[in-house]
């Protein structure tokens, strides 16, 4: 929560900054601000309303205030100046509002349904962090295009020709001012679309085969710098000691000392099983071989199933 705070306080202040530069105006530039905080606080009630029917990751979070505010912006910085575009051809205020809508609210519609999509392809791993970021990143996405296309038509609609006022820079020549360069190429690309579109899908083609030998598991001491304290303990424990008690699962049991007796020597019969020890005893090969230590036999009930393999294995899991 601190990270996300000291990020949004830096964030938010350069983003207005650049709106005024691009906008010239407070208004104008505090305008896809507040669709940005709008969709940030929709999706956080979304994030919540999931937390009821699975688990969400920490990491959504990031991707809801970071994508919130990043498309809110961009979707944002798209209708506030296709509206002034419209204003500025000569139409009146609520006129260029529909227009506006019409015009770039459809390009936010497809940019926005392209990007969900892109966001739900992440449902398919089996990690439950990416299906709770995908699930986060699609909400947002879909979120920032309502609010720019409900939420900032209404604010324009009550502004009315405040819109301009505060003005900060004046320009000649808007930023927004019709490019040759940019044009011609739109237009090349609208009279050859397959010429253009398929070397973009053979380069991303080619971009995505090495993700065809992925692996996924838990982060574990890996993810570490080589040097990290914490990551040298690790692999020690791994190469210079029989047992590592970092690869040992815990089985418990609800209130039942016979029962979690019967499991821990049904597990200890397992392939990889090396040892289950714990309060209520040791057990190899299926057999008790040693008692429970005397300052643990009147404590909570539990037994540690030491592995062969790897805690994050598939083997493991099975």
């Amino acid at each position: 929560k601190k990270d996300l705070l000291v990020s949004e306080s830096i964030a938010l202040p350069v983003s207005m900054a650049v709106l005024v530069i691009v906008f010239g105006g407070l208004i104008a530039a505090f305008l896809p601000i507040v669709v940005g905080v709008t969709s940030i606080v929709t999706t956080l009630l979304v994030l919540v309303l999931m937390t009821r029917v699975t688990e969400v990751s920490t990491h959504a979070l990031t991707v809801a205030t970071a994508f919130g505010l990043g498309l809110s912006i961009d979707f944002g910085l798209l209708m506030v100046s296709r509206f002034r575009e419209e204003r500025d051809s000569g139409k009146e205020h609520q006129a260029a509002i529909v227009a506006t809508v019409a015009t770039a609210g459809r390009t936010i519609i497809f940019s926005a349904a392209t990007v969900t999509l892109a966001m739900l392809s992440l449902l398919v791993f089996p990690t439950y962090f990416l299906r709770s970021v995908g699930i986060a990143a699609s909400a947002t996405v879909m979120l920032s295009a309502l609010s720019a296309i409900i939420v900032l038509p209404a604010m324009l609609s009550l502004l009315g020709k405040r819109i301009d006022s505060l003005a900060i820079i004046r320009r000649k020549t808007p930023p927004s001012a019709d490019s040759a360069f940019w044009r011609r190429f739109a237009a090349a690309v609208i009279r050859r679309p397959l010429f253009y579109a398929l070397p973009v899908v053979v380069v991303l083609i080619g971009l995505g085969v090495p993700f065809l030998k992925v692996q996924f598991t838990n982060p574990d001491e890996r993810a570490l710098p080589t040097d990290s304290n914490a990551r040298l303990v690790a692999e020690s424990l791994q190469r210079d000691y029989p047992l590592d008690p970092s690869q040992a699962i815990t089985l418990v049991t609800q209130n039942n000392a016979d029962a979690l007796e019967t499991l821990a020597a049904d597990v200890s019969q397992m392939p990889d099983v090396v040892l289950v020890n714990g309060s209520i005893g040791r057990f190899e090969r299926g057999a008790q071989v040693g008692e429970a230590p005397p300052s643990e036999s009147d404590g909570a009930a539990y037994v540690l199933a030491y592995l062969a393999v790897d805690s994050d294995s598939q083997a493991a899991e099975q």
